[in-house]
């Protein structure tokens, strides 16, 4: 049985991914951090790695860079997975050796089996050179505020599992919302970029496209350092979790004793 180490510290994008690979027979192992993550791969020896980049304690380049530089794992498969604005780090990421690059919000569990045994089946090569990542399209109002196709897939496409990805987002969505707010309040910077950068992370993986606009531009001004409006992009955010969870609803998705976000 092949080996797998998931590096993310995202619950919900961990979860489908050790849930699909794990379906495909694969010894799954996940880790929630770079140090952790670098610690398992020097101990457990996987087959393979898969690796965020935006990552707690050791971010994902510079674990990449440690993986490359011990001989038992300098020829390691490692799949990087990112963010499609994060241009900058992905090409670090190329530079520290990885194999390949996908963008989450774009990358279909199905997709990423294929990427992970091509290149666990791959004779080790120079990775390609790097290209521009183009930013996020801006979600129309007009556009459902979700994408169920997007959404099914990554559950696996039954209605029990679609049913335990929506708890389990809405659950997690709920709290970064609350640690936002407090961020925002406090005027701490790195705070609201972390928590908005695994939000719309999240969120995009999931097809909950709503609410990707106004995380990403909380993220831009605290990794800027400028809270213009972080108060006013919080409320709005909140707004467009109410109408992905009225959405859903609608679709009979949502049970019935789930609470909205940021209620008082």
């Amino acid at each position: 049985m092949k080996k797998m180490l998931i590096i993310e510290d995202d619950q919900i994008v961990g979860s489908i991914y050790l849930r699909k690979f794990q379906a495909k027979g694969f010894q799954v192992e996940l880790a929630g951090d770079g140090e952790s993550g670098l610690a398992a791969a020097l101990k457990s020896k996987p087959d393979v790695v898969i690796l965020d980049l935006m990552l707690p304690r050791l971010s994902g380049v510079e674990v990449l860079k440690k993986l490359r530089a011990e001989p038992t794992t300098h020829d390691l498969p490692v799949v990087v997975l990112s963010n499609a604005y994060m241009s900058n780090l992905v090409q670090e990421a190329w530079k520290a050796g990885a194999n390949y690059c996908m963008i989450k919000a774009n990358c279909t569990p199905r997709q990423l089996v294929d990427i992970v045994n091509k290149t666990m089946g791959a004779v080790p090569a120079a990775p390609p050179a790097p290209t521009a990542i183009p930013p996020p399209a801006t979600e129309e109002q007009t556009e459902p505020p979700v994408d169920i196709e997007r959404l099914s897939e990554m559950a696996g496409g039954d209605e029990a599992g679609i049913r335990e990805l929506i708890d389990l987002y809405f659950a997690q969505t709920s709290n970064q919302f609350e640690q936002l707010r407090a961020a925002v309040q406090a005027n701490a910077l790195q705070e609201v970029e972390r928590i908005a950068h695994k939000a719309s992370g999240a969120s995009a993986t999931c097809g909950m496209n709503a609410i990707v606009p106004a995380l990403r531009e909380l993220e831009r001004q605290g990794r800027e350092g400028r809270l213009a409006d972080a108060a006013t992009l919080v409320a709005h955010a909140l707004k467009e979790l109410e109408r992905i969870r009225t959405y859903l609803n609608n679709q009979q998705f949502v049970r019935r004793t789930s609470t909205g976000a940021g209620s008082t």
